[in-house]
């Protein structure tokens, strides 16, 4: 446990949390592909391309590159344990196209589809979109890497207007609450329509701790 909770930069792993019936509390929204970046512990941000993935692996959960196959559910990450889940990043979307989650936490489903535009991906996370009450300005949070984490704006977004998916660390640190599940837990997603690779936009990524 101590190794997981170091990875991720947690140090003992505490922090608040929701429970399994509460996974209508995820929040979706959706934001130009090119605009997700990725904050690594040490090494500062990765921009919506084949490296924000490679980021998103090693420091936040899993990563999925398989294409996607219209209305078919496939299973993005499945554990049996403990753990936390704070959020799923689905595929590039070709046009108003519906990315549905599936999130099974200790045995119970939640579904959540979402539309979105041309070219967005969507977020389907636990901080998102966030009040401003806790950061006034740009560089109220300075992220490792000098970045700064802009709350003034829906979601969380750097001085240069990415999207930031922030990595463990910066979740425990602002208090922001995500879901634990105990004994297991299962995402599945599908799109509605297919989507074969070219650079990253069938990837996709769970945003999950297991063992903790």
């Amino acid at each position: 446990m101590a190794n997981v909770a170091t990875k991720f930069g947690l140090g003992s792993g505490g922090g608040p949390y929701f429970g399994q019936n509460d996974a209508h509390l995820i929040i979706p929204i959706s934001d130009a592909a090119a605009t997700f970046v990725v904050y690594e512990n040490v090494t500062g941000r990765a921009s919506d391309t084949v490296a924000c993935f490679t980021a998103f692996a090693a420091y936040m959960g899993t990563t999925d590159t398989t294409n996607w196959t219209a209305d078919t559910y496939k299973t993005i990450y499945s554990h049996t344990g403990k753990g936390r889940f704070a959020g799923f990043l689905g595929p590039t979307m070709a046009g108003t196209d519906i990315t549905t989650l599936e999130i099974t936490i200790d045995g119970v489903v939640k579904e959540i589809p979402f539309t979105g535009a041309s070219g967005a991906r969507v977020w389907f996370g636990m901080y998102m979109p966030q009040t401003t009450a806790q950061f006034t300005t740009a560089a109220t949070f300075e992220q490792q890497g000098g970045e700064a984490i802009n709350a003034a704006k829906t979601g969380f977004t750097d001085q240069f207007g990415n999207t930031a998916l922030l990595p463990w660390r910066s979740i425990t640190l602002m208090g922001i609450p995500v879901l634990r599940y105990n004994t297991s837990l299962l995402v599945r997603a599908k799109h509605s329509q297919n989507i074969t690779n070219s650079t990253a936009t069938a990837y996709s990524a769970v945003q999950h701790i297991a063992g903790i």
